[in-house]
């Protein structure tokens, strides 16, 4: 009797230890759900610090040739400031290709677009304004960037992954809806909605990426 008692005592030990692990597994497999599907947006900052990293950038920041770029287009922050409109911004930054910025925005009287091309190139000197195109969105354009928006995920991509490379381009996305924002950085992407999403941005400005990297305005 004595010899059937102790293995029942050490099972029944086992089982609260099995139970315990049970839910461990359990956490961690919804906290990596979770990360996965969770919008990945934070709040904007309501008081813009002067133009600079800061100005357009979460504290993380992003590289200093980004900031450049868009302070050269003399471009307003996504991330910092009371803007009531929702807006989306595509900078195309190629290492020797002239820098591109398209910004959307929609308010309820309406969207609009501005798209604006500097002289440099974006690895270097980023140059001057040598093209501003502004012009209305229509109703359906939106809609369809809102769709492009959605296949790509945007709001749950992380804003950085390991790829980085020394040459090549840099395809930055920026949204700010509401009281919420969000950045993308990739280089040299290789998601296709992603992708889609950058080249659908350069065809509501009517810019194309030539085999040259140099984006032109299309005839």
């Amino acid at each position: 009797m004595l010899l059937s008692a102790k293995p029942k005592t050490v099972l029944a030990g086992l089982v609260p230890a099995i139970h315990v692990w049970r839910r461990i597994c359990l956490a961690v497999v919804l906290l990596t759900i979770a990360s996965c599907t969770t919008d990945r947006s934070i709040l904007i900052n309501r008081t813009c610090p002067p133009v600079g990293e800061g100005y357009y950038w979460p504290a993380e920041g992003l590289p200093g040739f980004y900031t450049r770029a868009l302070m050269r287009m003399n471009e307003p922050s996504l991330f910092c400031g009371d803007r009531l409109e929702e807006s989306y911004r595509f900078l195309w930054l190629h290492v020797y290709a002239r820098p591109v910025a398209v910004r959307v925005s929609r308010t309820k009287d309406g969207a609009e677009l501005e798209a604006i091309e500097l002289s440099g190139s974006g690895g270097y000197d980023p140059g001057v304004v040598t093209q501003r195109i502004k012009r209305q969105l229509l109703a359906a354009e939106w809609q369809t960037l809102e769709q492009m928006l959605g296949r790509a995920d945007f709001w749950r991509l992380p804003t950085r992954e390991e790829r980085i490379g020394a040459d090549g381009a840099v395809w930055v996305t920026e949204g700010r809806r509401g009281n919420t924002y969000h950045v993308v950085d990739r280089w040299w992407p290789d998601n296709p909605n992603y992708i889609a999403l950058g080249r659908f941005f350069m065809d509501l400005s009517g810019m194309t990426f030539p085999g040259d990297g140099f984006p032109k305005v299309r005839q």
